[in-house]
């Protein structure tokens, strides 16, 4: 281990880790030996310079570092110059729990998993504040100290008021986690926006373990949402019952995800801070006993499980709502009396639903095929919300 002066004594003399700047390694104040154990970042490589990138890196992480003040940012202790080679290094806190890829927390309840993430997104809000894009948030550089969850590692990181230490073509992201504009290597200035795709990944991640690999397009493909995902995994094996608050959590998850794993920048939430309320205001919905707002139509009725609904322009007689279908006629074979309603439906969404026409066009009413159930849907949707729905 390099020497770091008479402060800091070494703990194990073999790295923790290795990151792309660093070499990490453990270490004790010599004021108190026994006592709290730090981590200590420092410049590895051989006859690197003042001029050599790595070295330029680690520097302004360390510059970057110091700026920081919240729980849930990595937060620097003491910083210097080794011993005889002079490279750069910087002391943090030790967290026990390790990394979120090292640790395999285990969470309790579906609330423990939205209320962590919450932690995260104030985190980058508060780096967001600074000036500063991580671009590099993925399980490993999420560190844990008693459940807390504190962002750390901003070795790629991009500052707002410094040049940029990235070339041109030079990809600065997560492999897995990382924004399509940041992947391409075309990107001068990212933007907090490239984090915020990065954190959909994430609690993607979070629930299931697995990176979310697919085609950003194809988020809102119904088998690759996390309510479907968490369907199949819900199923007690005995009872063949289905764990219904596994799959609301899992389609709450959707509604944040789908908000941010975007392929365009300005499609997607803008603001981490804003992201975290998200999440606050979802968690009280889901203690609550509230359902995830799916914008799309259901395609199955919500009463019965079984019938495929219909649109009516007006609530038929409650004869008719209660009579059997005819079983001698299928469904495409029966005449097209709910028309007009639907037609109306989608035309007042504007050419193509693309968000023009009038926004408050009344409720939607709907009619089961199978039981009769008639439920009734909003349709004066707010603008930013038109261009997710699905008729």
């Amino acid at each position: 281990m390099p020497d770091l002066g008479p402060r800091w004594l070494p703990v194990e003399k073999e790295p923790l880790g290795e990151g792309g700047q660093g070499s990490a390694f453990l270490v004790s104040d010599a004021q108190e030996p026994n006592g709290q154990r730090y981590v200590a970042k420092v410049l590895k490589g051989a006859k690197l310079t003042k001029q050599s990138p790595r070295w330029k890196r680690l520097e302004e992480e360390i510059e970057v570092c110091k700026s920081f003040n919240h729980p849930n940012v990595v937060r620097v202790i003491d910083s210097g110059h080794t011993k005889g080679s002079g490279y750069p290094y910087f002391v943090m806190p030790f967290y026990s729990g390790r990394s979120l890829q090292e640790s395999k927390l285990q969470f309790a309840s579906p609330v423990e998993i939205f209320s962590l993430f919450a932690d995260i997104c104030d985190g980058l809000a508060h780096v967001h504040s600074k000036g500063i894009v991580h671009r590099d948030i993925k399980p490993a550089n999420i560190f844990l100290e008693a459940s807390r969850p504190v962002a750390g590692d901003f070795g790629l990181c991009f500052r707002f008021d410094a040049e940029s230490l990235t070339e041109t073509m030079e990809v600065a992201t997560a492999r897995w986690f990382g924004a399509p504009e940041l992947r391409s290597g075309h990107l001068e200035n990212p933007m907090p926006c490239a984090d915020i795709y990065s954190l959909g990944k994430l609690l993607y991640w979070l629930f299931t373990g697995r990176v979310y690999d697919r085609d950003e397009q194809e988020y809102n493909i119904t088998e690759r949402k996390l309510s479907e995902v968490l369907a199949q995994r819900g199923i007690n094996t005995a009872t063949g019952v289905i764990d219904d608050r596994l799959i609301h959590a899992g389609a709450f998850a959707d509604e944040i995800i789908s908000q941010t794993v975007r392929y365009e920048p300005t499609d997607r939430l803008q603001n981490a801070g804003e992201l975290a309320s998200r999440v606050r205001r979802l968690i009280a919905r889901f203690q609550a006993g509230g359902r995830a707002l799916d914008l799309r139509l259901p395609q199955r009725c919500l009463f019965c499980g079984t019938g495929g609904y219909q649109p009516l322009e007006v609530l038929p007689p409650v004869e008719q709502r209660l009579a059997s279908p005819d079983p001698t006629m299928s469904a495409y074979s029966r005449p097209d009396v709910y028309k007009k309603m639907r037609d109306r439906a989608r035309g007042s969404f504007g050419p193509g639903g693309s968000g023009g026409g009038d926004f408050s066009v009344g409720p939607l009413f709907l009619i089961c095929q199978h039981c009769g159930n008639v439920q009734e849907f909003r349709l004066d949707l707010p603008p930013e919300a038109i261009k997710n729905w699905r008729p």
